[in-house]
């Protein structure tokens, strides 16, 4: 069974693994040394290069936005997220996200999303600017939300866990009308000790996540109808 961190004030010994472009940090518990300082190691998925800016023409597929994604409990925190066999969940203090775990899953989703799709363009909400709207009357517009309810190790289980909810709208004149709700619960086996094991771990889940909701919008397409 895994231990991520059983005592706080035990010895990790790390290396850096090559994870894609950026990395992740794999440790083992080597022994206890109570008066030895604690060092904080950051975590991050292969984050990709966004663009911006998307060129549509006349002929442009349906436009799908993604809003960032919303964690909501104690995994919308930067620490890392640990649930133990008797139920009580803990904060790692020296196990952190490199940054906002929202914007961390977001950039990933869309990454892996744009990468799968052939069928419509996939562009962050942030960049959706007043002047693209015009583009309404020629083009299907949808918008994705995720929410992520859960997203923890589990020590008694040694797996990732992710879950939560995808809900697609379309785009109409003066709004916008829900067109389908999509839950998922998420498992992946850690293999591996340490934080960056549960890292990847996270990481294939969002690439399930990824296949799920793209699969989602992809059956609505044929089916749309402009207004």
């Amino acid at each position: 069974m895994l231990r991520l961190l059983p005592h706080l004030n035990c010895a990790l010994r790390f290396k850096p693994v090559a994870l894609g472009s950026s990395f992740a940090l794999f440790g083992a518990l080597v022994g206890c040394a109570p008066s030895q300082p604690m060092q904080t190691y950051y975590y991050q998925f292969d984050q990709p290069s966004v663009s911006n800016q998307v060129v549509f023409e006349n002929n442009a597929l349906p436009i799908v936005l993604m809003r960032e994604v919303e964690i909501s409990g104690v995994a919308k925190n930067l620490s890392m997220v640990q649930r133990l066999g008797s139920g009580e969940t803990h904060l790692a203090n020296y196990h952190l996200w490199a940054t906002d775990p929202s914007k961390l899953v977001s950039h990933y989703l869309i990454k892996q999303m744009d990468s799968e799709s052939a069928n419509f363009v996939l562009t962050p909400y942030s960049s959706w600017t007043p002047a693209s709207m015009q583009l309404s009357e020629k083009v299907s517009i949808f918008e994705i939300t995720v929410s992520v309810s859960q997203l923890y190790g589990d020590n008694e289980t040694n797996s990732a866990k992710l879950s939560g909810a995808v809900h697609i709208y379309k785009h109409l004149q003066g709004g916008r009308t829900l067109l389908s709700q999509v839950n998922f619960d998420l498992d992946e086996t850690i293999n591996g000790v340490g934080f960056g094991a549960l890292v990847n771990s996270h990481q294939i889940n969002l690439n399930k996540l990824s296949t799920l909701t793209q699969a989602a919008i992809t059956k609505l397409i044929p089916n749309d109808k402009r207004d």
